[in-house]
């Protein structure tokens, strides 16, 4: 570069004046100027001492730090005239760790000597910087060798590599040995340092890639210059390692290859698809001009489309196949392979594809293929391939089909597709530019279609696909896009429970919104439907939620006032409402809502149902534990006398079959107390039973008592004897969760704790709670006389007992 008037340079001398300046004025973060002075050429500590004790003996008073560091420039100034630089400055700043000022003031002294493109590229370097460091760590020998030999780099940072060094002598080199407008000269300084750093292998060959490409897309973007960096991935598919996924990877490999052949087999040699028609077909889907013409192979034809799949996208092999057919047995094998992919694609997170797969999926392609580059935020590493084709499906609709996967590019989550036609390219411009807006919610942040630029962005390293799932929720009233956008993010596996500093999740901000469409997507992946509120505010249940969402969808899409729904009424009650107030017809509405009504229904059904499931598997280890246990009668005997309380005198119990049948009445989902008496049988299943009073206490946290009558409503209880129960009348409990409920049993209950079951829970229109429990007659009675004794310390709380 040419200026008027130029600044120092890496290879001028400095003054004096400077290195004092440096010296006083620096902030060393490693250590002090005296420790960094030691690590200079010709410099000790004892040359120090030696200089700073002449110093005291020539002044009359007590010397400033500025005398020594004056005395320390000079001396260093003459003892050094021909090897003192700002280079070897640098580099003893280096050696000093003091990485931050080194760095200062190579930028300072290299700027006004670098052309834009350079600066790009030591830009592009910087970013990369700690990537490589890290990479380069175990095999920095190797590297450095590699370098010295391309004279990248000295002997000196040779016989001493550190990283810190290495790119001070390659962003040097840049800025010393390029001339401005000759771009040829730094593209093949750039390319040497890639090479080196690749050729290790592992880690630090992904990150050159990462690098090459960076480079590329930033120079082409900035100043419109193609680099035609080395390209360092090998033309088919290779794995790191024998892991059970590299090996997995190569089964299916295997398994498609063999597959296509025999495909290609079939189509060659069984006469029922003319060659010319396939031909036809394959050039018009993937603009392979010249291929339908007179004797045209099998063989070509599959050659051409190579390009355009590859063992873990088969679409275009499917679609050959739908339009023409094979026969039964190559169809089997074809529809057991899918089976496999899409499992497999769907199961496998993206980082370790990338940590096994080393290569191009499918085969190089011409340099004229358009190609999509696609750059994602790290939070995609636990994603599947599945959801990459779903993300492909939101940015560029049914033209999805026509972008393959080609490579995993290394370094980062990066992704090369191939597009299978030119005609499809200005659609995906188009579609991806409409998305625009959107994209940086799905932790995109470069997209490039065929060249053109989408997205171009740094990484948002406070990216979350939970915060924007929030955000994309709060602004679906704006603009409907925001309605797909978090369909699409509630499809990717992330955490749908996340609650934000002010305490809102999804479910929330969905109902409030009354979002039914995506509450309704919500559950069914998974979002836990209780949300407990902070500082103690209480919480949100299922049904709560699903009320505020039917209101105010209802208040939106038919009008009218909003209806508020009180506490404790049930989403169907809630949907009644609605007919009586807006006057439109049960059927129109029910047909309307039936599937958010069901869903809603059947998760409640299905959290009992868990629960149900959790006490036949303790109930089960106890059964067994008991039969395998009580092998004579002395030892049944023995077994009656820890459960007297709950058997009879005068029943029989000979036998284990005996004992078991007269315990089950009293115990159940609702009251395993009978569990917790130690004995022979019961021990056994100690933590089990641990681990089933944690399930049924979450359970009993998370279920209000409206939601426990919708979840057993239907549901058949066991036949038991009506003098054996007692119900109790609650007024405006319904929304009330079921531990408050044992909190009142505890207190009004507690000598028959040990005897109470729960049977069913009921509320009626007017919001009041009939629990019914099972109880031995003689507990009841006795309950009940306590209960007319002590009515007034029962409060508001019980209504009655009956």
């Amino acid at each position: 570069d040419v200026e008027l008037n130029p600044g120092p340079t890496l290879t001028d001398k400095p003054t004096k004046d400077e290195l004092i300046e440096l010296l006083s004025s620096s902030k060393f973060n490693a250590g002090t100027w005296e420790q960094f002075v030691c690590y200079l050429p010709n410099m000790t500590q004892d040359t120090v001492s030696s200089i700073k004790h002449r110093v005291e003996e020539f002044c009359d008073i007590q010397p400033s730090p500025f005398d020594y560091m004056s005395a320390v420039a000079q001396y260093y100034l003459d003892s050094s005239p021909d090897t003192i630089t700002w280079k070897s400055i640098t580099i003893a700043l280096l050696n000093a760790d003091e990485i931050n000022l080194a760095h200062q003031i190579f930028d300072n002294l290299s700027e006004s000597s670098t052309s834009a493109c350079k600066t790009t590229v030591k830009s592009v370097m910087r970013a990369h910087y700690y990537k490589l460091k890290e990479v380069t760590e175990n095999c920095l020998e190797k590297v450095a060798d590699k370098l010295y030999s391309r004279g990248l780099i000295n002997l000196e940072v040779r016989k001493m590599p550190t990283f810190n060094k290495i790119d001070i002598e390659f962003s040097a080199l840049i800025s010393l040995h390029t001339n401005h407008g000759n771009e040829s000269e730094l593209e093949k300084i750039c390319d040497s340092f890639l090479s080196c750093i690749a050729s290790v292998g592992g880690p630090a060959k992904e990150e050159a890639i990462a690098l090459a490409r960076d480079w590329k897309n930033r120079i082409f973007k900035n100043h419109q210059i193609l680099f035609s960096l080395t390209e360092f991935d090998p033309k088919v598919v290779q794995l790191s390692s024998n892991d059970n996924l590299a090996i997995e990877l190569q089964n299916l490999h295997k398994k498609y290859a063999k597959l296509i052949t025999d495909i290609i087999t079939y189509y060659a040699s069984s006469g029922k698809h003319d060659a010319i028609v396939i031909a036809r077909w394959v050039q018009s889907a993937f603009d392979e001009t010249g291929l339908a013409r007179d004797h045209v192979t099998i063989d070509e034809i599959f050659e051409r489309m190579q390009p355009h799949h590859s063992f873990i996208d088969i679409d275009t092999i499917n679609d050959l196949i739908e339009n023409y057919p094979i026969d039964d047995d190559l169809q089997d094998r074809f529809d057991k392979y899918s089976d496999e992919v899409n499992e497999f694609i769907d199961s496998v997170k993206l980082d370790d594809i990338y940590k096994t797969i080393e290569a191009a999926v499918i085969g190089e392609s011409t340099k004229g293929d358009p190609k999509v580059i696609l750059k994602l935020s790290g939070k995609w590493n636990d994603k599947t391939i599945g959801h990459l084709h779903k993300l492909l499906k939101y940015l560029f609709d049914e033209e999805a089909k026509c972008v393959t996967i080609k490579k995993f590019l290394r370094g980062s989550i990066c992704i090369q597709f191939l597009v299978s036609s030119n005609r499809s390219v200005k659609s995906l411009i188009m579609k991806s530019q409409a998305k625009l807006n959107f994209l940086h919610f799905l932790g995109i942040f470069q997209l490039i279609v065929d060249n053109q630029t989408i997205i171009d962005r740094d990484e948002d390293i406070s990216f979350t696909f939970e915060e924007s799932l929030l955000e994309s929720i709060a602004s679906i009233e704006s603009n409907v896009e925001y309605n797909r956008l978090s369909l699409l993010l509630i499809e990717l596996r992330i955490k749908l429970n996340y609650q934000n500093t002010h305490g809102k999740n999804a479910l929330m901000l969905t109902s409030e919104g009354g979002h039914i469409g995506v509450f309704k997507s919500l559950l069914l992946n998974g979002a836990y439907p209780f949300v407990q509120l902070p500082a103690n505010e209480g919480f949100i249940g299922l049904n709560s939620l699903a009320c505020t969402a039917l209101s105010e969808h209802i208040y939106k899409s038919i009008g009218g006032e909003k209806i508020i729904p009180e506490a404790g009424t049930s989403v169907r009650r809630m949907l009644e409402m609605a007919v009586m107030e807006r006057r439109v017809g049960w059927v129109f509405l029910r047909f309307y809502y039936n599937s958010f009504l069901d869903i809603i229904e059947n998760n409640l059904k299905e959290r009992f149902q868990w629960l149900q499931n959790c006490f036949r598997g303790l109930k089960s280890a106890f059964l067994d534990t008991a039969t395998k246990t009580l092998t004579s009668k002395a030892m049944v005997t023995e077994a009656r006398q820890k459960f007297r309380s709950f058997i009879e005198e005068d029943a029989d119990c000979e036998n284990a079959h005996q004992l078991l049948q007269l315990l089950e009445p009293h115990y159940s989902y609702w009251n395993v107390n009978i569990l917790r008496i130690t004995s022979a049988i019961t021990k056994p299943i100690k933590e089990q039973l641990k681990d089933y009073d944690i399930k049924l206490n979450m359970f009993k946290d998370t279920t209000t008592t409206l939601e426990f009558a919708i979840m057993t409503e239907g549901i058949p209880h066991p036949s038991y004897d009506i003098s054996e129960t007692m119900t109790m009348v609650f007024s405006g409990w319904s929304s009330v969760r079921i531990a408050a409920l044992n909190t009142i049993e505890s207190f009004f209950c507690s000598p028959y704790l040990s005897y109470l079951n729960l049977v069913e829970i009921r509320v009626n229109d007017s919001y009041t709670t009939i629990v019914a429990y099972r109880m031995p007659q003689s507990e009841i009675q006795k309950f009940t006389k306590n209960y007319l004794e002590n009515r007034d310390s029962f409060g508001q709380m019980v209504s009655s007992v009956m």
